[in-house]
């Protein structure tokens, strides 16, 4: 498997592990009131999921928005935005039924948001670093060449809730794939902006993510508040979440699972640290 694969697995975990679930506070804690204070070496590149080219760009795509499956902390896929799915017997047609769940606009999230993501990452003049990671969809590797249109994705949208996508061949790890940025839905509001600029993705982008960016000051900070209309909400024990981007980490230091409860239990990776001690009460 590819390692940038593994590596956002991990990061998958992470993410999970630091944001989800109750043992990231300590016992006299109240949950309506988290806040967890992290570091990040550098600016994210990119907020639009179809554009990630980093693992930083990874780590705030996954807090802004969700796919079909996402990672859970034994490290396995498991269904997401998707409520069930089905495969054919020789493994190379997926159909998913999506949950009933909205943007942070309050717009339901549909199929459609999904073929339209997929479509944009593959044209051929769109900026996607990891585009590649989609071709074991039907026609995909040929569309992104510019060998076929756009329409010819090996994708359906029978209704809003149902999305079928077919595989040029058997994909075991597919589920897995699913969780990664380049997998996710956009809105169209992104959708219709132009790709080469970053000055529309600011506190106003519409996401269906755990988390909604309230607030980024270029190298210096960047602030996320619980996001109300997300999917599993009741699951997200954090109120807010705030990087501190580039400098020396200071007193940010990588924490292990011994360090567990008074501290956030997580596989760790090199860009990432976390503040010690810095899981507050607002």
């Amino acid at each position: 498997m590819d390692p940038l694969l593994i590596s956002m697995k991990t990061l998958s975990v992470f993410i999970l592990l630091c944001l989800f679930l109750s043992s990231c506070t300590s016992s006299n804690s109240s949950s309506d009131g988290q806040k967890v204070r992290l570091h990040l070496s550098v600016n994210p590149s990119s907020l639009d999921p179809r554009r990630s080219s980093s693992l930083h760009d990874l780590t705030i795509q996954k807090m802004l928005f969700e796919g079909l499956t996402r990672i859970d902390a034994r490290g396995l896929p498991v269904l997401a935005a998707a409520k069930e799915y089905s495969c054919s017997e020789d493994g190379t047609t997926y159909t998913f039924y999506l949950r009933e769940h909205h943007w942070s606009n309050g717009d339901p999230v549909t199929s459609f948001d999904y073929l339209r993501s997929w479509q944009t990452s593959l044209s051929p003049g769109f900026p996607s670093a990891l585009s590649g990671q989609l071709y074991i969809m039907q026609h995909a590797e040929e569309i992104k060449q510019g060998l076929l249109p756009v329409d010819q994705l090996g994708v359906e949208t029978p209704s809003p809730s149902v999305l079928v996508v077919h595989l040029k061949e058997p994909a075991p790890y597919f589920l897995e794939l699913l969780s990664n940025p380049i997998c996710f839905p956009i809105h169209e509001q992104i959708a219709h902006l132009d790709p080469t600029s970053q000055a529309h993705l600011g506190a106003s982008i519409v996401s269906n993510g755990p988390f909604l960016l309230h607030f980024w000051s270029q190298g210096d900070k960047i602030q996320f508040i619980k996001n109300p209309s997300y999917l599993d909400r009741q699951t997200v024990q954090i109120h807010t979440v705030e990087y501190i981007v580039g400098g020396d980490p200071g007193p940010y230091t990588h924490l292990r699972a011994h360090d567990a409860p008074q501290h956030v239990v997580f596989a760790l990776l090199p860009e990432i640290k976390i503040t010690t001690g810095l899981v507050e009460t607002l």
